[in-house]
């Protein structure tokens, strides 16, 4: 089975992501929503050509040591946990 997930925009509020990380934080996302996707893509089946206006990720929680990337894998898991309620 292929999936194909667009992100046409992530709105991340109060997050201390600085333009420099944005590059890291985004490669880390692709990254860990890939691998969360390869072990279970059902969880995104139910949206098979289908848009999304809008959909809400789980709560977030982070200590502020998160370097870029684990701050990328969180939001990649909080985006899937959103998708698979």
């Amino acid at each position: 089975m292929k999936v194909n997930l667009h992100i046409e925009r992530l709105v991340l509020r109060g997050l201390p992501i600085g333009s420099r990380d944005a590059a890291q934080v985004k490669k880390a996302v692709r990254a860990e929503l890939t691998r969360l996707l390869a072990i279970d893509p059902t969880v995104v089946c139910s949206l098979v050509s289908a848009a999304m206006p809008s959909a809400r990720g789980m709560p977030l929680r982070m200590s502020a040591a998160e370097d870029p990337p684990q701050l990328g894998a969180a939001i990649a898991q909080s985006v899937y946990g959103g998708l698979s309620k």
